[in-house]
């Protein structure tokens, strides 16, 4: 009875602490609108240009020309989007059970690998700027794009085997960053102070504090923790059982 004891007393301590953080954490996040910890207080939705294919485009040519590139690949899907001005096919394709997605520029059929002019028109089309801030368009400044390392994949299911994302930061009053795909042509997220403060909520809600690889709601740490639940539940069982058995004893 007394090893049980001792066994409940030190799992209530360590599992303890985990479920006081959650609670924390879950209150802080109801103390926060949807919005106010998104990070996309100055994002816009890029502005649709109309663009058009080239006249003399044919989609059974094209497609062609695509097999023969890749001719163990099935292509499954093909989509038009557009980005810069400019028409983009996103074809998908299956390899065995593995699928495969290419950005191509439509008038080229070129794989898509945006300079460093081409992400900074990006970013600065994703950007919006506020009426009666202090920070309008004349103080408002855009840092070079810095292409993040392999080992970021913060946003690693966002249409891109290469990780080629690159970062644009802004001088306003959040700090705002612009994180873009190279290879996609595509504004990946807006991220400030008022978004750090929520990754900060997770990382405690979750004890997942390694932000830049994204978040992991099924890491070692929970798995480690469910199990001391699992144990703390079965102590007190086993502890419960043998007062009233013992209660039970006395009475009779």
């Amino acid at each position: 009875m007394t090893m049980w004891r001792k066994l409940h007393r030190y799992l209530t301590l360590i599992v303890g602490l985990p479920f006081l953080s959650w609670l924390l954490s879950g209150l802080a996040f109801n103390l926060f609108s949807d919005n106010a910890l998104s990070g996309r207080t100055h994002f816009q939705i890029t502005p649709i240009v109309e663009t058009k294919l080239p006249c003399n485009f044919n989609l059974q040519q094209t497609l062609s020309q695509l097999n023969v590139k890749r001719p163990q690949h099935s292509i499954s899907k093909i989509r038009l989007s557009q980005s810069l001005g400019r028409s983009i096919l996103i074809i998908k394709s299956k390899k065995i059970s593995l699928t495969d997605t290419q950005y191509l520029w439509a008038d080229t059929l070129l794989p898509i690998e945006l300079t460093q002019q081409q992400l900074l028109e990006l970013a600065k089309a994703s950007y919006r700027y506020k009426e009666n801030d202090d920070n309008n368009s004349n103080k408002v400044t855009f840092s070079t794009p810095e292409l993040l390392p392999e080992h970021f994949s913060r946003f690693r299911n966002e249409g891109s085997t290469h990780h080629n994302h690159y970062l644009v930061q802004v001088n306003d009053r959040l700090k705002t960053r612009i994180y873009l795909n190279g290879n996609t042509a595509k504004v990946l997220a807006h991220l400030n102070q008022q978004s750090d403060v929520k990754d900060i909520l997770f990382a405690f809600h979750f004890f997942d504090f390694d932000h830049d690889n994204g978040l992991a709601f099924n890491h070692w740490f929970i798995r480690v923790v469910a199990v001391l639940t699992l144990l703390l539940a079965i102590s007190g069982t086993v502890i419960l059982y043998r007062k009233l058995k013992l209660k039970f004893q006395r009475v009779c």
